[in-house]
């Protein structure tokens, strides 16, 4: 399996066998995920920077190759080649 795959099911798994195990906390588990929700819809500047960093980091993941040349490629792309603004 590649990493990628098992940093998903990893969590995934736990949250099921959670599930099974503690009927109670896992109610309690859902509420707090809510909660989450709706600090995050109240403040919209934190869920921006996250979507932000989000952003950023599958542009580094499609690069394949590091954040660097992924954003040089785009800042460059961008000025029409111009090294300067690097």
């Amino acid at each position: 399996m590649s990493s990628s795959l098992i940093t998903i099911l990893t969590p995934t798994f736990a949250t099921a066998i959670l599930a099974l195990t503690i009927d109670s906390k896992v109610n309690k588990y859902f509420e707090d995920c809510l909660l989450g929700f709706r600090f995050l819809k109240e403040h919209s500047a934190l869920m921006k920077l996250i979507l932000f960093f989000t952003f950023i980091n599958l542009i580094a993941f499609i690069g394949g190759r590091g954040i660097t040349t992924t954003v040089t490629s785009v800042i460059l792309a961008r000025t029409n080649q111009n090294e300067i603004i690097l």
